[in-house]
């Protein structure tokens, strides 16, 4: 279930912090190379849903961290509103 289809988006803001330097390298390189990314929810969803970002490179080195914060926001409207229940619902099976 993606937002789009339940009418509903909305970014407030999002961090990252970098770790090392490895996202210098030439930008090829950057690409082509294995990533692995540990995304961590941080509590269940009211209006907004926070998550959690670890990103590391094929060394298992944390290159960087990020976070970001999703608002639920009516479509027409352009309002905050509450997580719908049916994606509260597949958050917690």
């Amino acid at each position: 279930m993606s937002l789009q289809t339940q009418n509903l988006n909305g970014i407030v803001e999002t961090i990252t912090k970098e770790v090392t330097s490895a996202l210098h390298k030439n930008l090829n390189e950057v690409i082509e190379n294995e990533r692995t990314i540990n995304n961590c929810l941080m509590k269940l969803p009211k209006v907004s849903i926070e998550f959690n970002y670890e990103i590391y490179n094929s060394e298992n080195t944390l290159i960087t961290t990020a976070y970001s914060k999703l608002v639920f926001v009516d479509v027409k409207t352009r309002l905050p509103i509450r997580c719908p229940q049916k994606f509260l619902d597949k958050l917690q099976n």
